[in-house]
């Protein structure tokens, strides 16, 4: 009859000064909005987001250990800190007459970059597959509920959303490439496809468990070092869930090539050789291992988790392969021609643990054949 809810460190709300360490701000806030939070008996009321509390308004209960004290707000568990939807709250239990979703458990989020693959699984998909892991429950089971539908975020919506993809046109608008993936990658992660709280705007529907909160806390910050075991876990996951047989891992350096956006170029497609040249100066290498290269865009994701699969070393730039190294074999050595700076990808390539990244920036590109040569050695005392 009436909301409850259990945060990650609690539910109560506190003041400002507290969430300092002598000079050092504390990180994620102490404030459930920001928090990730389990949600029981929660409805979306003509779009609006609704705790029904069992308190009367000026009950018992402190207004800070309530949602009711906590700014309005609740975020998506996707990384956009930035934008929250709004919670409202009644003091009363669920009209008898509100449906529940048949859907036992689902994930408050926005759509975000959905349109990239890369940001689609950092940003979506691995925060409620963390979350789902906190919670104890199945995130097959599960469902994503995007705020919008692929509108994108707050303060750009619809005048962004439909211009067209400059450094792809062949995606269409913004909200067509976002359509697009979701409507192609969700099966790979749950069994429900993605709901949309715009095709709710003017029913309510009551929901048993939501999750909700601060994703990025998962996806972007530099916060736990445990991490690297989800990042295992969903691999593990995913796979699990393709029914093909995964390919055998051979002895290949694997070199994934962006054509596209501003990360791509002459300077970019010219890796391939200039890997290939550096492994024929390797001689204790040159004949026991062999390149290959491909450009993940041109490839489904089942087809990319396969292709990396196969490899002992992979080769990216900053992009997509760079997240694809996610699902490769333990063992699996990654080169990274980019720079370890506070980039999305760059938190997942350094606290995973089942493959090992070597960073190497371009201006050092001269390097490449020794730090080839490391890699191949630690792959072959691995292996």
């Amino acid at each position: 009859k009436f909301s409850t809810y259990r945060c990650i460190g609690g539910s109560q709300v506190f003041n400002q000064e507290s969430l300092f360490q002598t000079s050092v701000r504390v990180w994620p806030l102490n404030n459930p909005e920001f928090r990730t939070c389990h949600y029981r008996n929660v409805c979306l009321v003509n779009g609006t987001l609704t705790f029904f509390q069992k308190y009367p308004k000026d009950g018992p209960v402190p207004a800070e250990y309530l949602p009711s004290g906590f700014g309005g707000n609740v975020n998506h568990l996707s990384y956009l800190r930035a934008f929250t939807m709004p919670v409202s709250t009644e003091y009363s239990a669920i009209p008898a007459q509100y449906p529940f979703h048949s859907v036992k458990y689902a994930f408050l989020d926005a759509n975000s970059w959905s349109f990239n693959h890369g940001h689609y699984l950092n940003d979506n998909v691995m925060p409620t597959f963390a979350a789902s892991k906190l919670f104890r429950f199945p995130l097959e089971e599960a469902q994503q509920v995007f705020e919008t539908k692929c509108r994108l975020f707050s303060t750009l919506e619809e005048a962004f959303s439909h211009r067209v993809v400059q450094y792809n046109r062949s995606l269409g608008t913004y909200q067509q490439a976002c359509f697009n993936r979701l409507n192609t990658m969700w099966s790979h992660f749950y069994n429900h496809q993605p709901m949309y709280v715009d095709d709710l705007r003017s029913q309510s529907l009551c929901f048993k468990n939501m999750i909700t909160g601060q994703g990025s806390s998962y996806g972007l910050k530099s916060l736990d070092l445990t991490r690297a075991l989800y990042f295992r876990d969903f691999r593990d996951y995913v796979v699990g869930r393709i029914k093909e047989a995964m390919p055998p891992q051979e002895n290949l350096i694997l070199v994934g090539l962006r054509t596209v956006g501003s990360a791509g170029g002459s300077i970019i497609n010219d890796l391939c050789a200039q890997v290939t040249k550096a492994l024929k100066k390797i001689d204790t290498y040159k004949d026991k291992y062999r390149v290959e290269c491909f450009v993940p865009s041109d490839l489904s994701f089942e087809d990319e988790i396969k292709q990396v699969q196969r490899a002992k070393v992979l080769v990216s730039v900053h992009g997509t392969i760079s997240y694809m190294v996610l699902f490769t074999r333990d063992g699996t050595e990654q080169i990274s021609i980019a720079s370890p700076k506070e980039l999305k990808e760059n938190q997942m390539l350094l606290y995973a643990t089942h493959f090992n990244t070597l960073y190497l920036t371009w201006d050092k590109i001269d390097h490449l054949r020794g730090v080839l040569e490391h890699s191949l050695t630690m792959s072959e005392a691995y292996h």
